[in-house]
């Protein structure tokens, strides 16, 4: 194997330093530093590939502060570390809707019910519509799987294919924020 030059070295640097600056973790911490969440508890929700540092970093900036932490993450996915209290973990399916998906729409839902008008952090990144499903009343959740996977089939985008899902979803396009 030939040796790397200097270039590709500082390349290499250039882009281990970006990845770090945008990890989950940092960013999340680095919100909560800034403050504007208001005193005492907070509710805490993380959805979606990140959410295990998402959750990890919200626990460990809101301490004791932190309440009924809710943690759902693609099956396989290591679930948030031990130590931190209870954390209710729901692994689910990703890119497609499996039951356990069915389960965490309806664990969402019930969490930001339960606490209604209490304050609560939502933490969301890529993965989220297909690792929690709550579907709209009269929509049945074979139905709703089905027809995101024929649309997937189908070449739409993540744009498309989300804006389809709000429509058939109790919780996506806003609808979680109604909830909470």
């Amino acid at each position: 194997m030939a040796p790397r030059s200097p270039l590709a070295a500082e390349c290499e640097s250039v882009y281990r330093e970006a990845l770090g600056q945008l990890s989950a973790a940092r960013l999340v911490s680095s919100s909560l530093a800034a403050g504007g969440l208001p005193d005492g508890p907070v509710r805490v929700l993380a959805l979606g590939k990140a959410a295990t540092p998402m959750l990890e970093a919200a626990l460990g900036a809101l301490g004791a502060r932190a309440r009924d932490p809710l943690c759902v993450l693609p099956e396989g996915s290591a679930p948030p570390a031990a130590g931190r209290g209870e954390v209710r973990v729901i692994a689910a399916g990703h890119p497609r809707a499996t039951p356990a998906s069915l389960e965490a729409g309806r664990a969402i839902v019930a969490w930001a019910r339960a606490g209604a008008g209490a304050p609560a952090l939502v933490l969301l990144s890529g993965g989220g519509s297909a690792l929690a499903v709550a579907p709209a009343e009269r929509v049945p959740f074979e139905d709703k799987v089905a027809a995101v996977a024929a649309l997937m089939r189908a070449g739409l985008g993540i744009h498309e294919l989300n804006a389809v899902r709000k429509h058939l979803s109790q919780v996506k396009g806003g609808r979680l924020g109604l909830l909470l």
